[in-house]
């Protein structure tokens, strides 16, 4: 198995542009289905305007002090993903809302549903780093194949609280609160 680490993408000069849209190709399916271009107004765009709307988004996601961006590798140091949203360090929340899955150094995408727990692990090592335990999974509730992952990978586990929150456009957030201590994470 792999292990994964997440870091963050601190500059957007440090912003990798040829992974990050070799991911967001490889994912391009599943973008179609599961992303909100209603909510923000391209629903009606071109698919290259849409994909430049998420390069904007990923963007902003590095500039602003409220939002995080990171790459993750895998131990073949392979960017494997892309994952953010907005973060509260203040109050040790983070609320998950971008996620783009590209190949592993293998040309592969297997390790999204063999590899759950090393990235679960990799996630929290980076959540604790950023003083957060609280995390929210925001995503389109309707049936995708995302909304599907997240029920069958993330639901019902140790971490989950049992509380989800229906959002008015349509969304949902899962709600998680993580463990102060890593040796807590074998449980999952």
């Amino acid at each position: 198995m792999a292990t994964y680490t997440f870091s963050d993408v601190s500059h957007v000069d440090n912003f990798d542009l040829t992974s990050f849209d070799s991911c967001m190709e490889l994912s391009w399916t599943s973008l179609l289905e599961s992303y909100p271009w209603e909510k923000a107004g391209l629903s009606d765009s071109t698919d290259d305007e849409k994909k430049e709307s998420l390069r904007v988004r990923a963007r902003s996601m590095i500039t602003s002090s409220d939002s995080w961006l990171c790459r993750v590798y895998n131990n073949s140091a392979d960017t494997c993903f892309y994952m953010g949203g907005n973060i509260d360090r203040d109050e040790g929340k983070i609320h998950i809302t971008f996620l783009i899955y590209g190949a592993d150094g293998d040309g592969s995408r297997r390790y999204i549903a063999t590899d759950v727990l090393e990235m679960k692990k990799g996630f929290r090592v980076w959540a604790r780093s950023q003083g957060c335990l609280a995390v929210s999974i925001i995503y389109v509730d309707s049936p995708t194949s995302m909304r599907t992952a997240i029920q069958n990978k993330y639901e019902n586990h140790d971490y989950d609280l049992g509380t989800s929150t229906e959002g008015l456009n349509g969304d949902k957030s899962n709600n998680y609160r993580l463990s102060t201590s890593p040796d807590n994470d074998l449980l999952d």
